[in-house]
């Protein structure tokens, strides 16, 4: 969170993304984070906003499930799929986002879980919209350092993907809220000073 600061350009040139208003997800395509619905909220969006587009970084096994979608809705031209890239170009990808995305669905148990997606999001000052399951809604404050929608809902989460695309300097506020809030409370350092103060009043 605390390195250089990346622009994200060299990634949007390589996927012919320059100009584009950007929704981007990092994430394992697996059956906990509802991609396939995220790619249904982003059809709503792009009716009214069809200069906008989806960038999906990272694979695995619903792959298949959220290409069908992709064709079916026949959004292959506005949704492009990155692949698995290697964690040093994390960064670079975060950078070009415009918002970031954490869908997740209301049947994954994510109570006991450490929301490593959203910290990432959040430490490199991206307004994120959440789905507001479980310990989600203990790290986003909804509509201060970020903004919550309830899980598999699709018109709420295409209606707040839009109003954040749409108001830049809004989007900007939350997402510098939400870095500060990961910096002050959520590093490693801080985590692991967190633990000691703990067990040093054992």
């Amino acid at each position: 969170f605390e390195g250089p600061a990346r622009t994200g350009a060299a990634v949007r040139a390589q996927h012919n993304l320059t100009g584009h208003p950007l929704i981007g997800f990092i994430g394992s395509f697996q059956s906990w984070h509802d991609v396939v619905g995220l790619v249904e909220a982003f059809d709503i969006v792009q009716h009214q906003k069809p200069e906008a587009r989806l960038l999906l970084v990272g694979d695995g096994p619903d792959r298949p499930a959220i290409l069908a979608k992709v064709k079916a809705l026949k959004l292959e031209d506005k949704i492009i799929f990155a692949g698995k890239v290697d964690h040093e170009r994390v960064p670079e990808y975060l950078a070009a986002f415009d918002v970031a995305a954490a869908p997740f669905r209301q049947v994954w148990n994510y109570q006991y879980g450490s929301p490593l997606k959203l910290f990432e999001y959040m430490g490199a000052g991206k307004p994120t919209v959440a789905a507001g399951i479980g310990q989600v809604k203990e790290v986003v404050d909804h509509e201060r350092t970020g903004l919550l929608y309830p899980p598999q809902d699709i018109q709420a989460l295409s209606t707040l993907l839009l109003k954040t695309l749409n108001d830049p300097v809004w989007a900007a506020t939350l997402g510098a809220a939400a870095r500060t809030q990961v910096l002050t409370r959520h590093t490693w350092r801080r985590v692991a000073e967190q633990i000691i103060g703990i067990a040093g009043r054992k």
